[in-house]
């Protein structure tokens, strides 16, 4: 079974359900995605889990009427209206993007998240310039003024690339998200709508200690875009909490050749 619709106030929350295991699993897309970027998962965990992913806010066949804001608290009352028990133990999949709602989830309610495995995760280092962009009044204006009209800041993105200040695959990155008035605008729209998904680095590495539970973080070794640096740093500070995981791969990992290694953090 997959697509699913709950009404949630004036909106339509999108979600599939993949596999029919005793443990639940709920997994989050990244960017521009959706939570049909985890079928390839069903085969490998079906058995042990039943999977949700939600399509979230803006994205895939959610259709969102709520404004440019989604409070953590809403997940919470999704879970509820698609039928999952308030007593039934979670287990949290985070890709890129999702990672950070995981992050964010797990310090929220602590007691009922059993597992967490985050894949080539955001949320692990905040870059300052999203902080400026969606947690600061005039940030945000500056990025709605600079999506609309993009023109200063490619030039600055020319000079620091012809300079080497930036990687090719950061600057091919930012290129893809600006070449285009829609693309801009839906970047715009999604990290404002986002931006209550914040994870304290604190609250998490003190909520693992206190739980003595393992956070699993796989990144792809050839990717420039979320590298284990900052993954790294936390594991200096959690040792004993934290596994970290290279991968044969670069960003994009929700693929079938990663299934089992992705499998196997979430049962080890």
């Amino acid at each position: 079974m997959s697509g699913q619709v709950i009404h949630y106030r004036q909106s339509q929350i999108h979600y599939h359900r993949y596999g029919s295991g005793s443990r639940v699993l709920l997994c989050f897309h990244g960017f521009g995605e959706s939570g049909k970027h985890f079928a390839f998962l069903e085969k490998a965990l079906g058995a042990d889990f039943t999977l949700y992913a939600i399509d979230m806010p803006l994205h895939g066949q959610t259709q969102w009427q709520e404004g440019l804001l989604i409070e953590p608290e809403m997940l919470w009352e999704w879970l509820h209206l698609m039928g999952i028990a308030a007593s039934a133990p979670l287990y949290l999949l985070g890709y890129s993007m999702g990672g950070r709602i995981a992050l964010h989830l797990l310090t929220m309610q602590p007691q009922r998240i059993a597992g967490i495995v985050l894949v080539a995760p955001d949320g692990i280092y905040v870059n300052p310039w999203y902080w400026i962009a969606t947690q600061t009044s005039w940030g945000n204006r500056l990025f709605k003024a600079t999506m609309e009209n993009p023109s200063w800041f490619l030039g600055l993105l020319r000079f620091a690339e012809k300079r080497g200040l930036l990687n090719k695959s950061v600057t091919k990155f930012v290129h893809h998200y600006l070449h285009d008035g829609a693309v801009r605008t839906a970047l715009y729209h999604r990290w404002t709508t986002m931006r209550r998904f914040k994870p304290s680095k604190t609250k998490v590495l003190q909520t693992l200690k206190h739980k003595d539970q393992r956070l699993q973080i796989l990144y792809g070794k050839y990717d420039r875009i979320i590298t284990p640096k900052y993954g790294k740093r936390w594991q200096s500070a959690a040792p004993n909490q934290i596994q970290i995981t290279l991968i044969d791969g670069g960003h994009v990992l929700l693929q079938e050749k990663y299934a089992a290694q992705i499998a196997a953090a979430l049962n080890c």
